[in-house]
């Protein structure tokens, strides 16, 4: 038993700090709700949620959610407001900023979805 979980271990790629260790989020506002999803490259995991922000236009919730993530690019909709951008651009003061691309707002359907 302990030869088979060695030859599975060694079998399995080591990750090491140099690879590949970027986080790629993208974000969508609809009304008070926001889409986030993050892909962690380094763990290859795909985390997703949706965040209810009471109106204001401070978006907290997502300064969380980008502290936790550290995304180094996110992707968001063309037709995203100025104050959702401002927050998305915004440093958390302990990394640098993350690198904002504007796709086009069709990526973001319900229906693109089920085609991708």
């Amino acid at each position: 038993m302990v030869n088979e979980q060695t030859q599975i271990s060694s079998s399995m790629p080591d990750l090491s700090e140099e690879e590949d260790s970027t986080v790629y989020m993208a974000c969508v506002m609809h009304g008070h709700r926001i889409g986030v999803s993050y892909y962690d490259a380094s763990t290859r995991q795909l985390h997703v949620l949706e965040i209810w922000e009471n109106g204001s236009c401070d978006f907290s919730l997502v300064d969380m959610v980008k502290y936790q993530a550290k995304p180094g690019i996110i992707y968001t909709s063309t037709k995203s407001e100025e104050s959702f951008l401002a927050a998305l651009q915004r440093s958390d003061g302990t990394s640098d900023a993350p690198s904002v691309k504007l796709v086009k707002s069709s990526l973001f359907s319900h229906e693109q979805a089920w085609h991708s």
